[in-house]
């Protein structure tokens, strides 16, 4: 204990004590009245003190100074709510004198028990006394030892309770001004303990819990009294009972449960004393289950037989130790106890609906009623019925039973017996029984039936075309003939590769090669034919295209023969070919169907004997099917074919058929007749009037100032009435050498000269001279004469200087 004060002031004789009396002294007092509180002090004269009153501890009078010399205290007009504690102290007048004070030691909060890690402030009061006046001294008294508290303070405050901080708590103060000290307080005592936890409990305990059931979940805290805490409950993280605030009671009973009310469960408590809270219980898991559904099964199955056994059995899949309890026509009444129900020598008296259902000893559940199984009990015979029908194909499978010979065809554990791959053979008459049970129960035979089994028609695809091999875009058409005598319709399916493929008719691209067949399904039973033999179709991935055969000369001469030739690249068969020329006298480059070709001419066109109206570009396409496919049109081939007496010419002024680049170049159109509206054509393209890019037009004559090797090209003319020019060969060469030769056709016998001319001066150089490859000479002037020109002159001639270079070739005619 705290080692106990010495009196400041040491006493000659006991310390008085002030006496407190009411007058009048009736009780109660109203209010209204008036009343004098006389403050005596024992055995000492009224007027040796002074003296004050409070009201409580809180001192009343006199209001504005300490002390009152009159010992006498008037409250006058009371009210209901001076009906307080009052008390009076006395101070001897000529040697003040009074009881040390007593400390005191309140607690906030206010309990008294607390959990470890909580924080509690204790603090020092001295009543009658101005806080400030006084310091302060703590002590703690604990189970083995006294202690004094660190503090000085006039609070003492515990922010993390430990156990160490478990005793009794007592405080005193010291006057500043004297030096002296205050009663020890009464002790305050503090328990510090650890925070209770919740425990959450199921009742009854068995899992999973049914849907319908009724469940309690009960929650205490260790080592607590019940009565003393409040209860709330959660599932999750979400309190689920109260919604709000807690509740006094510990069990939380859950009726009627469902589904949706499985979950995780806790619960917490909270002190009512402190409204301190208990640490959340761990989680308890509820499952509700549905209530589980009995299963009935029935050995063998109706139609059963008179004589027989029938065993009805009753499973229930989810948990063990069920009772089975079995009704009969949906009468609640029990006919029979276990598992298993069996109905010996059954009549037609049997003839009922059965159900069942499971139930638990422990606990008032019962599962789901099974569904109900009928048992139909008969005498007749069995009926043999037969799938498909009674006419089968070959390669059919077939059902019946048993026959009713002393050797059956064959016996089955089902009621079905199936011939796998009919044939012809397997036709005939059939009948059946059947037996079960054991010792054998056999029926009556069954009637028979006829099975006729004819060979399986056969499918075939054709094409509707005559060829197999097809383009991007090409129309396929395939056909699938069925090889049957009878007049049934048939329904066709078609595969590619296997795959079932439901087009018709349609272009096919290149993912679409591979192998079709085809099977038929008779409309009336579906029986299906043999799938046909696969037939191959291969598709290109691009598009047909018609070529030209090369020809051995493009230079005609009038009255000559020539035959084109189109094929289609890659393909032969089936295809219809059409021929066009660029059209003359045309504003643009078009094509024109050459008259005599619109049927179709094969894959030649020949033009005898050939004629001035014959020059010009041609092109081939052919087509196959119906609507017709086209391939793309063939690569140009030009044609050129001269005249002795053209009713017009091309003059070139340079009387030369080659120029250099950069040279200048003039044709001139002479017609017979003056005929007017010229148009000039090159190989490459019609033109109208002079070519567009050339720089001049003079009458009938086209002039270029500055010649490129684009001007290159077959020049001819024609007038607006038909009159038409042999075609030029005109080269624009960018090379140095050049050979000039005659534009148009030499006279037989006439002379010829060809002169290898060079770009710069002197422009007369040595050269040799070239006809189809074969040296004819070397000159070294430049020139070259025929003295006088036969047919067997006729050629391509160039000339070739080692140094200078060469010449293009030149055609002379």
């Amino acid at each position: 204990m705290p080692t106990p004060l010495e009196k400041v002031i040491p006493l000659a004789e006991e310390r008085p004590k002030a006496v407190l009396s009411l007058s009048p002294s009736w009780t109660p007092v109203f209010s209204g009245e008036t009343v004098t509180l006389t403050c005596s002090i024992q055995g000492e004269s009224t007027s040796d003190w002074i003296y004050s009153w409070f009201k409580g501890q809180q001192q009343v009078y006199p209001r504005h100074q300490d002390w009152s010399n009159s010992n006498e205290y008037r409250l006058q007009s009371v009210q209901e709510d001076s009906s307080v504690v009052y008390g009076c102290r006395g101070r001897r007048a000529d040697d003040v004198f009074s009881e040390r004070p007593k400390a005191a030691v309140t607690l906030t909060p206010a309990s008294r028990n607390i959990f470890r890690g909580e924080s509690v402030t204790l603090r020092c009061e001295i009543p009658e006394w101005t806080d400030t006046d006084w310091d302060y001294s703590w002590y703690l008294k604990r189970i083995s030892n006294s202690h004094v508290a660190s503090s000085q303070d006039q609070e003492y405050r515990i922010s993390s309770a430990a156990d160490g901080d478990s005793g009794e708590y007592t405080c005193r103060g010291r006057q500043r001004a004297t030096t002296q000290s205050s009663q020890t307080s009464d002790g305050i005592r503090l328990t510090v303990s650890e925070r209770p936890k919740a425990v959450l409990s199921l009742s009854p305990s068995w899992t999973p819990v049914f849907s319908g059931e009724t469940v309690t979940l009960t929650c205490s805290i260790q080592g607590e009294s019940t009565s003393d805490w409040i209860y709330r409950w959660f599932k999750g993280q979400q309190q689920v009972y109260p919604h709000q605030g807690w509740r006094y009671s510990n069990g939380l009973r859950l009726q009627s449960l469902q589904e949706d009310q499985s979950g995780d469960y806790s619960c917490r408590g909270r002190r009512t004393e402190d409204a301190k809270d208990s640490h959340q219980s761990d989680d308890v898991t509820l499952t509700v289950s549905t209530r589980p559904t009995a299963t009935l099964t029935v050995e063998p199955r109706s139609p059963v037989f008179t004589g027989e056994t029938v065993t009805l059995k009753c499973v229930i899949e989810s948990l063990s130790g069920w009772v089975y309890i079995w009704y009969k026509d949906r009468d609640n009444k029990v006919v029979f106890e276990g598992d298993t129900f069996t109905l010996k020598e059954v009549t037609e008296s049997h003839n009922s609906k059965y159900w069942c259902k499971g139930e638990r000893k422990e606990r008032p559940t019962s599962s789901q009623i099974s569904g109900e199984t009928t048992v139909k009990v008969q005498a007749s015979k069995p009926k043999l019925t037969l799938n498909p029908g009674h006419q089968l194909l070959t390669g059919d499978s077939d059902s019946d039973i048993d026959t009713q010979t002393s050797d059956p065809v064959v016996q089955t554990d089902g009621n079905s017996y199936s011939i796998i791959s009919v044939q012809v053979s397997d036709g005939g008459q059939y009948w059946c029984r059947a037996g079960r049970g054991d010792p054998v129960y056999h029926t009556q035979y069954s009637d028979e039936v006829e099975i006729k089994v004819t060979e399986r028609p056969e499918a075939t695809v054709s094409f509707k075309s005559s060829w197999t091999e097809f383009f991007s875009g090409e129309k396929v058409s395939l056909r699938c003939d069925i090889k049957s005598g009878e007049s049934s319709d048939w329904e066709y399916s078609w595969f590619r590769d296997g795959v079932y493929k439901p087009e018709k008719e349609h272009e096919i691209n290149p993912s679409q090669s591979g192998n079709y067949t085809c099977k038929g399904q008779r409309k009336r039973d579906k029986t299906e034919s043999e799938e046909s033999v696969a037939v191959g179709i291969t598709v290109s991935s691009e598009k047909a295209q018609a070529v030209l055969g090369s020809l051995s000369q493009m230079w005609l001469t009038e009255g000559d023969s020539v035959t084109l030739s189109c094929e289609v690249r890659g393909s032969t068969t089936g295809w219809r070919f059409h021929w066009y020329k660029t059209a003359p006298y045309s504003p643009g480059y078009s094509l024109q169907l050459v008259s005599d070709s619109i049927s179709g001419a094969g894959g030649s066109y020949t033009l005898s004997p050939a004629a001035l109206r014959h020059t010009g570009v041609y092109v081939c396409r052919a087509e196959r099917g119906e609507p017709a496919y086209h391939t793309e049109f063939s690569q140009p081939q030009p044609l050129w074919v001269t005249g002795v007496s053209p009713p017009a010419s091309v003059i070139i002024h340079s009387n030369w058929t080659q120029i250099f680049t950069y040279e200048s170049l003039s044709l001139s159109c002479g017609v017979q007749g003056n005929s007017t509206g010229l148009r000039w054509f090159t190989g490459r393209g019609g033109e109208s009037k002079c070519p567009t890019d050339w720089r001049s037009e003079t009458g009938s004559t086209c002039t270029i100032r500055s010649a490129a090797s684009s001007d290159s090209g077959v020049y001819w003319c024609q007038s607006e009435s038909g009159e038409q020019s042999n075609p030029v060969n005109i080269t624009v060469h960018t090379g140095d050498v050049i050979l000039e030769s005659p534009a148009h056709p030499v006279t037989e016998g006439d002379p010829l000269t060809l002169r290898c001319r060079y770009r710069y001066k002197p422009s007369n150089i040595s050269a040799d001279f070239y006809r189809d490859g074969t040296l004819l000479q070397t000159s070294t002037t430049g020139e070259m004469t025929i003295p006088a020109v036969s047919e067997s002159h006729e050629g391509v001639y160039m000339c070739r200087n080692p140094e200078k270079g060469e010449s293009p070739e030149s055609c002379v005619t």
